[in-house]
């Protein structure tokens, strides 16, 4: 006996009901795959000409967020051939659907410095997707200016096999820097700074221009709240 479900407005209904999430990620998987073929297949700099900054939950267009950045870029690091931004989806309900699109782009080795929300970016440092970062201050290459910085540290477990053995071991390393007081982000861009951390990816292939550009985001965005209430 074959049993069929009619097609009608309630049954629709339903259906969208209990299945509308795999039409979003089916939707987000498109655009994923579309947006990569178009990175695959355009011009694009060498790796040691160009900074890539992938933002998650801005409320400004990816177009104002270049512009935001490109007197920075001008002032900074001016051999750069382009510095360019991504926006990511935000967390918090969509958090499936943004960690998918974060994934996606770790796993095509795309970005150089990312800018995440506190469970995203403990997230991928605990999973080693970030450089460590102490030595770079402890030597003067990236200046803090005073940040607290020790919620950016992140416990990250490795696991090798020596001598037919699993071996593990736990690493503190500061991932990221806390972006609570770069209060420019927030007043001119609608990036909610407040839970965020600037981190850098370690596939970017291009430290020795990544690292001193994150230091001079820091110079030119930190905006600690005393001043801002003055």
């Amino acid at each position: 006996m074959k049993i069929s479900t009619p097609i009608n407005r309630k049954s629709l209904s339903d259906h969208f009901s209990y299945n509308w999430w795999k039409y979003l990620v089916s939707v987000a998987v498109c655009i994923f795959t579309v947006n990569m073929y178009y990175v695959q297949t355009e011009y694009r700099p060498p790796e040691d000409k160009r900074i890539d900054i992938y933002i998650q939950g801005a409320l400004s267009s990816q177009d104002n967020i270049n512009v935001f950045f490109k007197p920075i870029w001008e002032k900074h690091a001016p051999e750069m051939e382009t510095v360019e931004t991504v926006v990511l989806m935000p967390g918090g309900t969509e958090d499936y659907v943004s960690s998918m699109q974060i994934v996606t782009y770790i796993a095509a080795r795309q970005g150089d410095i990312y800018m995440l929300d506190s469970n995203s970016f403990k997230r991928y440092a605990s999973q080693g997707a970030f450089i460590p970062l102490e030595s770079y201050v402890e030597d003067g290459i990236i200046d803090t200016m005073g940040i607290d910085l020790r919620s950016g540290y992140v416990n990250y477990i490795s696991e090798d096999i020596i001598d037919g053995e699993t071996v593990t071991e736990s690493h503190m390393h500061l991932y990221g820097i806390p972006m609570k007081e770069l209060n420019r982000f927030s007043q001119e861009l609608g990036i909610f700074n407040e839970d965020m951390y600037m981190s850098v990816m370690i596939s970017n292939n291009n430290d020795e221009n990544v690292i001193p550009f994150l230091s001079a985001i820091i110079e030119e965005t930190l905006e600690p709240v005393s001043e801002i209430d003055k």
